[in-house]
């Protein structure tokens, strides 16, 4: 009896150690913001700064950007009805968005842009696309990550 209690004993205690060393697996989070874009004086360039998601992403992680263009996301950088629209990161880790009329289009007036961020932990990203994930695809991006059952955070 003595002996059954040790094992069991020994056996519990190789459970929790086992639970207490399981790998945490972050999960992918996708952002959906509006952005008030500022134009210049001339139309030239409209630009944005948004800050909400600093710390949110981490320098390993990859970063989708989707812009809402006629009711439907599209990959970023994109190029749309004379218009270029790209991304990136400054220094302190905020989003930078730039939207350029290209052909001679000139914005008149400010306006509100919405985009989605996806943020997906490197490890997944980099399985997904061995397994042919189109990540320009919004709609087979949301499936392969199974975000369909993820909250949109909106910021």
């Amino acid at each position: 009896m003595k002996r059954n209690f040790i094992i069991l004993i020994g056996a519990i205690v190789m459970l929790f150690t086992a639970s207490s060393c399981e790998k945490t697996v972050e999960q992918s989070k996708v952002y959906e913001i509006s952005v008030e874009m500022i134009t210049n004086a001339d139309g030239s360039v409209a630009s944005a700064v948004y800050k909400e998601l600093a710390g949110e992403i981490k320098s390993t992680d990859a970063v989708l950007a989707y812009v809402l263009l006629d009711d439907a996301w599209q990959p970023m950088p994109a190029f749309y009805d004379g218009e270029s629209y790209i991304y990136a990161f400054d220094d302190d880790g905020y989003f930078r968005f730039d939207a350029f009329p290209t052909n001679g289009y000139v914005w008149t007036g400010n306006f509100k842009q919405d985009y989605r961020i996806i943020r997906i932990p490197h490890y997944a990203y980099t399985e997904k696309k061995a397994e042919g994930v189109d990540h320009n695809n919004y709609n087979e991006v949301m499936k392969a990550y199974d975000l369909y059952n993820t909250p949109v955070i909106r910021k």
